[in-house]
């Protein structure tokens, strides 16, 4: 217990409703703290449409969700590749297809 610290940071609510985030990827850049594998702090920017990714057949539905940056993370998919597969209309590994609604 003697090297655990804990500090509060109060967020004014005047402050944006996503002042938390740029806080919390301030500390996660930060070398000091080294827990967290994962840098890059989620906004859920790229809301408000399906993403679906089915079969070649569109007959198996192997994801669905609401956020592009979900979709990246759970999957372990880079941006880039969804995004050339939406544009192109290649199949993502030459098996899947993407999809995505507004």
């Amino acid at each position: 217990m003697e090297a655990f610290t804990l500090e509060v940071t109060v967020i004014p609510s005047s402050y944006s409703k996503l002042s938390h985030c740029f806080l919390e990827q301030y500390y996660l850049l930060d070398k000091r703290f080294n827990l967290n594998t994962h840098k890059i702090v989620n906004f859920r920017v790229n809301q408000g449409f399906k993403i679906f990714l089915y079969d070649k057949d569109c007959k198996t539905l192997y994801y669905s969700g609401n956020s592009l940056n979900a979709f990246c993370e759970d999957l372990g998919i880079h941006h880039s590749y969804y995004k050339n597969c939406i544009a192109s209309g290649n199949a993502y590994l030459n098996f899947f297809l993407l999809f995505k609604i507004l």
